[in-house]
């Protein structure tokens, strides 16, 4: 059974959620494409829209990650450089892409992170319920995902 990635829920009253979730992730080391489509959220107190660009330095989302907020859904992809090869609609897509990490928040607290660095999942699995509720692994086995995408 091949593990795929990770599953968690984290409180939606949190005000600093990516900065939570990404925290397994050197998130300074990848470039990140935001899929406008796939994204809806908030800077706190300001109604003004968290994610303003599509692509972003992992310096700068280390930076904006920091800023009070509210995700209610969200896509999020990380890539080595600049080598964004488009759109990732299925798990055999970001397999075949050079997409390191896929991000997926819905409905403000579900988490699922896809990945191809074993080393992101081994952070998860160490913190697993200590930190996120209801932890757990996406298999070959559970994945009941058709499509990579919150918003069909």
């Amino acid at each position: 059974m091949s593990i795929r990635g990770v599953s968690f829920e984290i409180y939606s009253e949190c005000n600093k959620a990516l900065s939570k979730v990404l925290s397994g992730i050197d998130v300074g080391k990848y470039n990140w494409y935001i899929d406008q489509d796939q994204t809806e959220g908030w800077i706190l107190n300001t109604n003004t829209d968290f994610f303003e660009y599509s692509f972003y330095t992992g310096e700068l989302l280390n930076k904006i990650i920091q800023k009070p907020h509210y995700i209610t859904f969200a896509k999020m992809m990380a890539y080595p450089g600049k080598n964004f090869d488009g759109e990732i609609q299925s798990f055999e897509d970001f397999m075949n892409s050079k997409c390191i990490i896929l991000v997926l928040i819905y409905d403000c607290e579900y988490v699922e992170i896809y990945s191809k660095d074993k080393k992101v999942i081994e952070y998860y699995k160490n913190l697993g319920n200590l930190v996120f509720s209801n932890f757990d692994y996406i298999t070959d086995a559970n994945d009941t995902r058709i499509r990579l995408d919150i918003i069909s």
